[in-house]
């Protein structure tokens, strides 16, 4: 008998409705109901009595119902037992952060959540957007932080912070879309989001991306900023991210404001740890 099955189910009953369950296990409303059909299937029963609107339970409902809480509870004591003798924290949180959250949004979100719960330890992992989110639509992890909206039926997205790319020099610059035309670039490596949002921009103003100087390739925003501030280079890069000691210019462009959102699987379960930091940063 699958655990997280009876999870959706002692949620389900609970709340006495699919849909606000889905929304507290963040996974789809199918998905709750898929669990309890399968576990009706594997028990032979009926769990929940749908002759009329009203939400109740068949009588092996009620036994299950009590029985679950039970086994859930045994389950997750075993865990706790079994970290315990690992001499390892009970929680711990997984986040997988594309380049501009990973240095300027997770600090702020760490700090705020690490006061509220001092326990939970953290693994923070980065890595560029498009990877991330693939990850998360293979279910090879539960959620990411990143800078751009793949859109997806299995994924949903929280806006977490608003952003937008900006033209950035070590001189002032009379004409911004001349300066990006015949001045030296730095650019961010394929995959990143920032990129995508420029190489969009870059196509919109009727531009090509070889009609470009682009000098340097780089993988870390710092590296890109200690360019520009030698004079090496300009760059297109995150508002969060520029420095007081250049000239930073909006470029006046829809396509160039963007959030950064977690992302997350609709259908993964996620651990009590994950559904609180995804609660703290979504509320």
């Amino acid at each position: 008998m699958n655990v997280n099955y009876l999870i959706s189910f002692i949620e389900t009953v609970n709340n006495k409705s699919f849909s606000k369950a889905a929304k507290n296990l963040y996974i789809t409303q199918p998905a709750i109901t898929m669990h309890i059909k399968n576990l009706e299937k594997e028990l032979d029963v009926k769990l929940i009595d749908r002759s009329n609107r009203k939400f109740s339970l068949t009588k092996e409902g009620e036994i299950l119902f009590e029985q679950s809480k039970h086994i859930v509870n045994m389950v997750e004591e075993t865990k706790d037992k079994i970290n315990a003798s690992l001499d390892e924290s009970n929680s711990q949180v997984r986040i997988h952060a594309s380049s501009i959250p990973y240095q300027y949004v997770i600090p702020s979100l760490l700090i705020e959540f690490s006061k509220r719960y001092p326990e939970v330890k953290f693994d923070v992992v980065k890595s560029n957007s498009r990877n991330l989110i693939d990850l998360v639509v293979k279910g090879v992890i539960s959620f990411a932080i990143v800078g751009e909206k793949i859109e997806n039926p299995t994924l949903k997205y929280y806006m977490i912070e608003e952003d937008e790319i900006v033209f950035v020099s070590k001189d002032e610059v009379a004409d911004v879309k001349e300066a990006i035309i015949s001045k030296p670039l730095v650019k961010r490596e394929e995959g990143s989001a920032t990129q995508g949002y420029i190489d969009h921009f870059v196509n919109d103003i009727g531009l090509k991306a070889d009609e470009l100087n682009y000098k340097y390739t780089i993988h870390d925003n710092d590296v890109i900023l200690e360019l520009v501030k030698a004079g090496l280079a300009n760059c297109m890069i995150s508002s969060l991210i520029t420095d007081d000691s250049l000239y930073s210019y909006s470029l006046d462009s829809e396509i160039l404001k963007r959030g950064i959102y977690l992302v997350v699987s609709k259908d993964r379960y996620l651990s009590a740890a994950e559904r609180e930091f995804i609660k703290n940063i979504t509320k």
